[in-house]
C-alpha cells in the first residue's frame, strides 16, 4: 500500500510540474491564420510536404528532415515572417505578440535567436525556430474554430 501511495504522490507531483511548466499562449489573429493557411498550400505544392504538416507546425512540432525544413522556410518567407537567410523579420514576429504582457522577454528571445547562422538558410530557419520555441515565454496558439 505504501508503494502505491508513494507512486501516486510522485505521479501527481510530476503532473503538476508539467502543467505549471507549460508556456503561456496568445492567439494568432484570424487574418494571419488565413495568410498562413493560404501560403502553406503554395509551399506544400512547392516542397512536396505532407498535407498534415501545417497542423504539426500549429502544434509547434517541427520535424528534422529536409522536406519539413524546406516547407518551414517557404512558409515563413512567403508569409513575410523571415528573410532569405532564414532569420525572422523581428518587427513582423513581435507584432504577433502585440497583446502580450511579456513583449520584452519575447524581443530578447528573437534577438538571441537572430545570432544563429548555419550552413544554409534552411538549417538556419530550423535552428531559429527551435531556439525561439525554447526561449520565448509565450507561444502562439492557432485556434481552428
Amino acid at each position: 500500500m505504501m508503494v502505491k501511495t508513494t507512486t501516486l504522490l510522485f505521479l501527481c507531483t510530476v503532473l503538476v510540474g508539467i502543467t505549471t511548466a507549460r508556456k503561456a499562449t496568445i492567439g494568432v489573429p484570424s487574418d494571419i491564420v488565413g495568410l498562413i493557411t493560404e501560403k502553406s498550400v503554395e509551399c506544400i505544392a512547392e516542397t512536396g510536404a505532407d498535407v498534415n504538416i501545417l497542423q504539426r507546425i500549429f502544434n509547434w512540432q517541427f520535424d528534422n528532415n529536409k522536406t519539413s525544413k524546406k516547407f518551414s522556410f517557404c512558409l515563413f518567407k512567403k508569409a513575410g515572417f523571415s528573410d532569405d537567410t532564414g532569420h525572422f523579420h523581428k518587427d513582423k514576429i513581435l507584432a504577433l505578440y502585440e497583446k502580450s504582457d511579456k513583449k520584452e522577454e519575447i524581443k530578447a528571445a528573437v534577438d538571441a535567436c537572430d545570432k544563429i547562422a548555419e550552413k544554409n538558410p534552411l538549417e538556419t530557419m530550423y535552428k531559429v525556430i527551435l531556439c525561439f520555441f525554447d526561449k520565448t515565454p509565450v507561444l502562439l496558439e492557432v485556434k481552428l474554430d
